[in-house]
């Protein structure tokens, strides 16, 4: 075992590298590209959701049931990853998460005119390995950025994705034709490559690097930010319901799982409700979509900079109300083109901007030893909230329309956001991340 001395050479060796001004610029461009390419490919599937229907025979209740599919099988594929993410590093997990859509995305096309099981499985790898990109980004750009700035970096981070969402519009809108179903996916594979290519020279996460240390019963005085080594040496699932961490994880998978859930009129379904209810043309959909998402890039920093201002609690209450508001405009009272284009744009701009306050209340209320596993099993019940979400219009479609529908699945899951915010944590905006934990 090595000596004192080494250790706290090696320590204070990673803590300089991990502070380096060139290191925090490469570890934010390489999560904000990774993060848009994923968001790019998964919104693709969900621009093409019409042609998938017609070349699979599907009905609106059928499209429903393969989104639903979708989300249930890839939730224990999101909580498995969460659990190697503050097991065996963030590093490694970073890589795996964009090899694993890499994979998946070169194979959609193919597997779409297989069969509905074939696609159903792909799909579900894809996004499975897509939601963990953001959780693993999260918990990296945490613990590396400076205390006051790690809110402003992960949210333009997390801008990449509607930037994500655009790019999935212009490739459908111009490329979609000449090159078919079929090989449109192969697009994002290059980039995707380089990104993964790229991450090679990422780094360990400091902090990871302590609590392996504490973990392997590496001299305590050189642990910087855990006062029980005992607990670190236990399973993360079991650790983030300890008691003295459990209000928080709980708090964590409910606003996380019931603001999704509410996402998805706008998020996953605005394609589809365009292009088979409204009936406009899927190129016509794809040019709503791209410019929206254009638009919705600084809502990101906004609600970053109210934030500051107010603080995290007060600033996602209020764009919770203004993503109810964008819903039920986009649901209710939009027909036309350009009163689409309108709808969408005001919806996606609140819906999207405010989840930035979700992400960065939640990494900053939960403790550094389980922020991982927090992070990617509130993403994995988020997904299977979608599915619940995505299932119900499966069922009330036939009974009230998928207008009313939308609305009233939106005013239920963003009124309990509201009262969730309201309940939160409060936590000073900049607080050092050692003083926040436990």
């Amino acid at each position: 075992m090595a000596n004192s001395n080494d250790i706290g050479e090696t320590t204070e060796s990673i803590v300089q590298k991990s502070k380096s001004g060139k290191y925090r610029i490469f570890l934010t461009a390489t999560a904000f590209l990774g993060w848009t390419m994923v968001v790019y490919e998964w919104n693709v599937f969900g621009l093409l959701l019409g042609p998938v229907s017609k070349i699979l025979h599907l009905t609106s209740a059928q499209v429903g049931f393969l989104l639903a599919g979708i989300q249930f099988i890839m939730v224990p594929i999101v909580f498995l990853i969460g659990y190697f993410i503050d097991k065996v590093g963030r590093k490694v997990m970073y890589q795996i998460t964009l090899i694993g859509a890499s994979i998946l995305t070169a194979l959609t096309g193919v597997a779409t005119y297989i069969g509905l099981i074939p696609l159903l499985l792909v799909r579900s790898g894809t996004q499975g390995s897509a939601q963990n990109e953001q959780s693993v980004a999260a918990t990296m750009i945490t613990k590396e950025m400076p205390a006051r700035w790690r809110a402003l970096i992960y949210s333009f981070v997390q801008s990449g994705w509607p930037l994500g969402v655009a790019l999935a519009g212009i490739v459908v809108t111009f490329l979609y034709k000449p090159l078919g179903y079929k090989y449109i996916w192969l697009i994002a594979i290059i980039p995707m490559v380089l990104i993964i290519i790229a991450r090679h020279w990422s780094r360990e996460t400091t902090r990871f690097e302590e609590i392996k240390k504490a973990r392997e019963g590496v001299n305590d005085k050189n642990v910087n930010y855990f006062s029980n080594v005992k607990k670190l040496k236990q399973n993360t699932f079991r650790q983030a319901f300890e008691k003295d961490v459990r209000k928080y994880t709980v708090w964590a998978f409910l606003i996380y799982s019931i603001y999704l859930g509410g996402q998805v009129p706008v998020v996953i379904l605005a394609a589809y409700y365009m292009e088979e209810i409204i009936k406009i043309p899927v190129i016509s959909a794809a040019s709503i979509i791209t410019i929206g998402s254009f638009i919705t890039v600084p809502a990101y920093w906004l609600n970053w900079l109210i934030s500051e201002f107010i603080g995290r609690r007060y600033t996602g209450i209020f764009g919770t109300i203004m993503a109810f508001i964008g819903t039920f405009i986009f649901a209710v009272s939009a027909h036309s083109y350009y009163s689409l284009l309108i709808a969408y744009s005001f919806a996606s701009f609140w819906i999207n901007g405010n989840f930035i306050n979700i992400i960065n209340f939640v990494n900053e209320t939960v403790p550094t030893r389980v922020r991982g596993t927090v992070n990617v099993i509130s993403t994995g019940l988020g997904q299977l909230s979608w599915g619940l979400i995505e299932l119900s219009y499966a069922f009330l479609i036939p009974l009230i329309g998928i207008s009313y529908d939308m609305v009233f699945i939106a005013g239920i899951a963003f009124a309990v956001t509201s009262i969730l915010f309201a309940t939160g944590r409060k936590v000073k905006v900049g607080e050092p991340l050692e003083d926040i934990s436990i």
